[in-house]
């Protein structure tokens, strides 16, 4: 039988040195979304997600993390700023990411959509929190905007810039997506 305080002496221990055994290059990504030059803030009854999504990044360890693996970040609709703290808080390695904005409807936003439509048609209404008002222009896998994620780097996104790049991406995906479901359906 081991004595108590030799167990405790090493739970000590192992806690200790699992103490430092977090990603020491892990960066807390922090960002601001501008459009004609100042911090982009939503309409009223519409919300922001900004998430990254990994293209080439490689662990503390050296090994690959999956593409399109998301770290989401949090977004102030207040000055247009965001910060991407990683799911422990600590950060995320840094690589090259897919920047991906989705702004939707807030709850308070859908509420007021909902009783808008009520007894103008049988059809539900066409926003509801799902809809993208970029309708998919800066996508998991159709945002034009990459970047490479540096310690001590601020990410400015230019929505005014990008938006005719993501039209076109946008464009070039729907155009592969149709090709494919002609192509599973035998056409």
């Amino acid at each position: 039988m081991i004595p108590r305080s030799l167990v405790l002496i090493l739970l000590v221990a192992l806690a200790l040195a699992c103490f430092g055994c977090g990603n020491s290059n892990a960066i807390k990504v922090t960002g601001k979304l501008l459009q004609a030059g100042q911090p982009y803030v939503p309409p009223a009854g519409q919300r922001v997600v900004v998430t990254l999504y990994v293209v080439d990044v490689k662990d503390a360890s050296g090994k690959r993390i999956p593409a399109q693996e998301p770290f989401h970040g949090y977004y102030d609709p207040k000055d247009g700023t965001f910060v991407v703290p990683s799911p422990d808080g600590h950060g995320i390695p840094p690589g090259q990411y897919r920047i991906s904005i989705f702004q939707g409807l807030t709850r308070e936003g859908e509420s007021k959509v909902l009783p808008d439509h009520k007894g103008t048609s049988r059809k539900a209404p066409g926003n509801n929190r799902e809809t993208d008002f970029f309708e998919g222009l800066f996508g998991p896998t159709t945002s034009p905007i990459v970047r490479e994620v540096t310690q001590g780097a601020e990410l400015i996104v230019d929505l005014d810039k990008k938006a005719p790049a993501a039209k076109q991406a946008a464009k070039q995906a729907e155009t592969e997506k149709r090709k494919r479901e002609r192509q599973q359906s035998g056409d």
